[in-house]
C-alpha cells in the first residue's frame, strides 16, 4: 500500500468518465457516470444498490460487467447478494467463508454442542431446526412444552419430542452411544455434514443450484473431510468430539465460493483492483474506510516486526485511501460510491471522508452542493417507486399503494402485473374483516354436540369477535402463563385444598391458627404442579408463594371475623360437563351448559331432606367492584347466573351468588343476593345494592333470584343459538368487551 496523491483520483476521474483530456487542477464538470449514494440501514443500502443494479441491467448491461466491491465480504456481502436475488439478478459472492457461518456448519456444531453432558436446551433446538431437523410445527409444539415446562437439558427435550411421537433426532443415538463408549465420532459427524448438504441442495427449487446452495454443500464435504483427517491425528482415547468442534469454530475450516460466469461479483476491493468492469459499485464507504486486515494490526510495533522479519505494518488510514483509489480505476463507464447515514435502528454513521473528497472534485450547483449524480435509500422508502420497480415484483407492490398506473408501461409484462394485483386485492378484501361462520361443516360441527361453558356463552355474549379469536383459534402464547394468571392459578388451587382440610367449615376465631399453619405447606404443594410451576428458588417464583400465602391469610382473617354463617362449604370446585367430571352438563333450552365452580355453600341438611339452599362463590385474584348484578344485563355477564341455575339442577335452591376478591384490599363482595339471605350475605361482606328485591310475579309468587337466574338463561339463549348460526356480528358502539384488531369493524 503506498500514498496516492490527491490529484490522482482527479486525474483517474477526468481520463475514465470525462472523456476529456487530463487536467491537473480545477474542478470537474458533472456527471451521472459518478454517482454517490447515502442510505439509511444496511438493507436500505443493499436495496438502493440492487435497484442501479437492475436499471443496468434491465437496459443491456451484461451482469458480468458489473461488480460490488465491499470490506470483509464473507459478512457483509450476503445482504446485497439476497437483495440482488430478490431482484432476480444473477450474482455470485466471492468470498472465503469460515464453515461455521454457514448453515451446515452451525448445524453440527449445534449437534456437537448438545450431546455433551448437562448440555442446555438450545443446543438442542437449534439441531431439530437443522434442515434433517423434524418438521417444524412439531419443533415448535416441543419448544412451546419446553420452555412451559422449564427444560434445563438437551436430554429432556428429546425425551419430550419421543413423547410427541417423534423418532430421535438424526445422529441422537448414534453419537451418545459412541460417547458413551469412548469411541470416535468422526465417521458419524461426516455422515451427517454431508445429510445436511444434501437437505439443503434438495430443498433448492432453483433450475440449478444457487451460489448459497453451492457453499453449503461445499461445507458438507469440508466438515467430512476435516473430521477423517483429524481422526488420523487424534489420540487413541479420544471420540473426537473436542477436536472437530475447536477446528470447525476456530475457523480453520473454510470455503473458497468462485463467482459464476455471467453473474454480478461481490467482492473485496483487493480482488477486484487489477481487475476492470464497465461499472463498480463501492459499498459501505462508512468511516475508518476499508482495509486489509491481515496486513494490519496494532499488536507488533515496527521495530519488532523488523526483528521478527516481519514486513512493515500498513497503517490503516494508508490502506484505506489505497483501496480506495485503486477501485477508482477498475470500472469504465460508471461509478457509485455507497454509503450509510444510519444504521437499522436510526443512530448516526458517519460516511468515510474519502466520500466528500471525491464530491469536491466536482463543480458546485446553484445551491451551492457538487453537482455531482446522488442516489440511496431514506429509511422512509419502504417501497420503490413503480415508474423504477427493480422487478415486477416491486413494481407490483408499488403500483398497489400507488394511483399512477397510468404511467407505467408494462408491456408484455402488464398481464402478469395485473394477475398480481388482482389477487391481492381479492386476498385483501377477504382479510379485511372477519366473516361469519357461514362454511356448513363448522355449523354442523357446532351444532353437533351444543355443549358450552360458561364462560364461553359470557364471552360471545361480550364480543362475538373476541369469543371467535381468544376463545376458538385459542392463539397459544409462547412462554409460560403471564404472573397475574398464574398466581390466580395458585390462589384458587390453595383454597380448594385449604377447605378440603376443614370439610363443611369457614375459620373462626379459635381455629385460625390451625388454617394459618396449614397454609404454607399447602401453597408449596400447588406451587409445584404443572399448570403452576411456581416451585424453585428464583426470585419471582419465590415473590408469588409469599404473596400467595399473604393473600389467602388476609382472607381468612377475613372471614375468621364475621359471624358464623348459615351456609357452610359444601363443594369445591364443583365441576359439571367438564372430562374430569362425573357431573354431566347442565340442560338450558335445548343445549348444555358446563363449567366449574369454585365454592358451593349448603344450608344445614334437614330430616325431611329437602332440599338445600346454596350460595354460590366465586373468587376473584382481581377487583370485584364492578361485578353487580345491576350491570350484568347492560355489561352483558352470564356466568353467575349459570353457576346458579348449574346449583339448582344439581337439587339445591338457589339464594345468593357472590363474587368474592381475594385482595388485600378487598372491598365489598358483588353479584346478587334474595331478600331471605340479606343478614347473612351482609356479614360476608356484601354490598347491599346487591339485594334482588322480590316483586310478585303475576301467579302472586316471590322469584327475585329466579326472575335474575331466568333473565339470565335469556339472554345466554340467544347466544347459544347466534353461535349456532355461526354469527359473529354485532354494534361495536354498544359492545362492552369490543376486541380492539385491525380485522375487526369498528
Amino acid at each position: 500500500a503506498v500514498e496516492v496523491p490527491h490529484e490522482q483520483v482527479l486525474l483517474e476521474l477526468e481520463a475514465r468518465f470525462m472523456r476529456q483530456a487530463p487536467g491537473t487542477s480545477g474542478t470537474l464538470p458533472a456527471t451521472d457516470k459518478v454517482t454517490v449514494m447515502r442510505s439509511s440501514g444496511e438493507r436500505n443500502e443493499a436495496e438502493a444498490i440492487g435497484a442501479e443494479i437492475a436499471r443496468l441491467v434491465n437496459g443491456g448491461v451484461p451482469p458480468d460487467e458489473i461488480a460490488v466491491a465491499i470490506d470483509v465480504p464473507a459478512s457483509n456481502g450476503p445482504v446485497i447478494r439476497d437483495a440482488l436475488l430478490r431482484f432476480a439478478i444473477p450474482v455470485a459472492l466471492e468470498s472465503e467463508t469460515a464453515v461455521r457461518e454457514t448453515t451446515v456448519g452451525a448445524s453440527i456444531l449445534s449437534v456437537l454442542r448438545a450431546v455433551e453432558p448437562m448440555a442446555g436446551p438450545r443446543p438442542a433446538f437449534e439441531w431439530l431446526r437443522s434442515p434433517i431437523g423434524p418438521d417444524r410445527e412439531t419443533v415448535d409444539r416441543v419448544e412451546l412444552g419446553s420452555v412451559a415446562g422449564s427444560d434445563t437439558t438437551a436430554d429432556a427435550v428429546v425425551r419430550r419430542l419421543r413423547k410427541a411421537g417423534d423418532a430421535n433426532p438424526a445422529g441422537w443415538t448414534q453419537l451418545k452411544t459412541a460417547i458413551r463408549a469412548g469411541k470416535p465420532v468422526n465417521e458419524i459427524v461426516a455422515t451427517l455434514a454431508v445429510d445436511l448438504s444434501r437437505a439443503v441442495l434438495a430443498s433448492d427449487s432453483t433450475p440449478t443450484p444457487s451460489p448459497a446452495t453451492a457453499i453449503e454443500t461445499q461445507a458438507g464435504t469440508a466438515i467430512a473431510k476435516a473430521a477423517e483427517e483429524l481422526k488420523a491425528i487424534q489420540g487413541p482415547r479420544s471420540t473426537g468430539l473436542d477436536e472437530i468442534r475447536a477446528a470447525i469454530e476456530s475457523g480453520s475450516v473454510k470455503l473458497w465460493s468462485v463467482p459464476a460466469a455471467g453473474t454480478v461479483r461481490i467482492a473485496s476491493p483487493y480482488s477486484l483492483r487489477s481487475k476492470r468492469f464497465s461499472h463498480l459499485f463501492m459499498a459501505s464507504q462508512q468511516e475508518g474506510g476499508i482495509h486489509d486486515m491481515d496486513r494490519a494490526g496494532p499488536f507488533l510495533s515496527a521495530l519488532d516486526r523488523s526483528l521478527l522479519g516481519m514486513r512493515d505494518r500498513a497503517d490503516p488510514e494508508v490502506q484505506a485511501r489505497y483501496l480506495f483509489y485503486s477501485c477508482l480505476t477498475v470500472p469504465t463507464d460508471g461509478l457509485w460510491i455507497s454509503c450509510r447515514t444510519s444504521d437499522e435502528a436510526g443512530k448516526a454513521e458517519q460516511p468515510s471522508p474519502l466520500v466528500s473528497a471525491v464530491e469536491e472534485l466536482f463543480e458546485l450547483d446553484p445551491e451551492g452542493h457538487p453537482a455531482v449524480a446522488k442516489g440511496g435509500r431514506a429509511g422512509s422508502d419502504i417501497l420503490f417507486d413503480p415508474v423504477d420497480g427493480p422487478s415486477l415484483r416491486e413494481v407490483a407492490r408499488g403500483l398497489a399503494t400507488s394511483a399512477r398506473v397510468a404511467e407505467v408501461d408494462l408491456g408484455e409484462d402488464q398481464a402478469e402485473v395485473d394477475r398480481w394485483l388482482d389477487a391481492a386485492k381479492t386476498l385483501e378484501a377477504s382479510t379485511r374483516r372477519l366473516a361469519s361462520l357461514n362454511l356448513d361443516a363448522v355449523i354442523a360441527e357446532l351444532a353437533d354436540d351444543p355443549v358450552f361453558s360458561a364462560t364461553d356463552i359470557e364471552a360471545y355474549a361480550g364480543c362475538p369477535y373476541r369469543w371467535f379469536v381468544e376463545r376458538q383459534l385459542s392463539p397459544v402464547q409462547f412462554g409460560p402463563d403471564p404472573d397475574y394468571l398464574t398466581l390466580g392459578t395458585l390462589l384458587h388451587g390453595v383454597l380448594e385444598s385449604l377447605y378440603g382440610e376443614f370439610p363443611n367449615q369457614v375459620p373462626r376465631p379459635g381455629t385460625l391458627s390451625r388454617w394459618t399453619d396449614a397454609l404454607p405447606g399447602i401453597v408449596e404443594q400447588r406451587a409445584a404442579e404443572w399448570n403452576v410451576r411456581l416451585d424453585g428458588d428464583d426470585p419471582v417464583a419465590t415473590g408469588q408463594r409469599i404473596r400467595a400465602r399473604a393473600l389467602v391469610a388476609t382472607h381468612l382473617r377475613r372471614e375468621a371475623g364475621r359471624p358464623e354463617p348459615g351456609h357452610l362449604p359444601a363443594e369445591l370446585e364443583y365441576s359439571f360437563g367438564t372430562r374430569s367430571s362425573s357431573n354431566v352438563a347442565v340442560p338450558v333450552n335445548g343445549w348444555k351448559v358446563r363449567g366449574k365452580v369454585d365454592r358451593i355453600d349448603l344450608s344445614p341438611k334437614r330430616d325431611d331432606g329437602s332440599p338445600r339452599e346454596a350460595v354460590v362463590i366465586d373468587f376473584k385474584s382481581g377487583d370485584v367492584r364492578d361485578l353487580t348484578h345491576k350491570k350484568s344485563k347492560k355489561e352483558r355477564r352470564l356466568q353467575l347466573q349459570l353457576y346458579l341455575h348449574a346449583a339448582r339442577a344439581a337439587g339445591h335452591i338457589p339464594v345468593a351468588g357472590l363474587y368474592v376478591s381475594l385482595r388485600a384490599d378487598a372491598g365489598d363482595a358483588r353479584g346478587a343476593f334474595s331478600a331471605a339471605t340479606r343478614d347473612e350475605m351482609l356479614a360476608r361482606g356484601a354490598s347491599v345494592e346487591d339485594l334482588l328485591a322480590d316483586p310478585p310475579t303475576e301467579s302472586g309468587e316471590v322469584s327475585g333470584i329466579e326472575a335474575f337466574i331466568d333473565e339470565g338463561l335469556t339472554r345466554a339463549d340467544e347466544s347459544e343459538k347466534r353461535i349456532l348460526e355461526g354469527l359473529l356480528e354485532h354494534d361495536a358502539a354498544t359492545c362492552p368487551n369490543h376486541l380492539e384488531h385491525p380485522a375487526v369493524p369498528d
